[in-house]
């Protein structure tokens, strides 16, 4: 029974053994050796994707100190419907997320923009209720 158990054990050892010789180094190390090695591609590089952000941005054809049927773009007498399209546009247009990272000048400029039309429809909405 001893030496069944000792037989067994030198087994399990060798089997051991055997395994980890044949073993390749881990995955990690594998994939960190082959970024090394392959350079990043397939998009721009980071200096162009610096010269698209840093490029003005055009935010004319809105006057944010007109009347606000002309900040939204619709005529003055426009009914509920029209001004909520026109706003929900005009947003989709100047919203500071959609025109540029925070912080930026095409981001302020967005917001004071994104300020006009919301109150250009408060004003036209309210003037629809009374």
């Amino acid at each position: 029974m001893l030496f069944q158990g000792i037989a067994l054990g030198v087994m399990i050892l060798w089997f051991i053994r055997s395994m980890r010789s044949t073993r390749k180094e881990s995955s990690f190390k594998i994939r960190e050796a082959e970024l090394k090695k392959k350079p990043v591609s397939g998009g721009p590089s980071l200096a162009d994707a610096k010269i698209k952000i840093n490029r003005p941005l055009q935010l004319g054809g809105i006057q944010i100190n007109a009347p606000a049927h002309q900040i939204l773009g619709i005529q003055a007498q426009a009914s509920e419907s029209e001004i909520q399209r026109a706003y929900r546009e005009k947003m989709k247009q100047y919203h500071p997320d959609v025109v540029g990272r925070p912080g930026s000048r095409e981001w302020q400029d967005a917001q004071k923009i994104a300020e006009a039309i919301i109150r250009a429809k408060d004003e036209m909405m309210k003037q629809r209720r009374t």
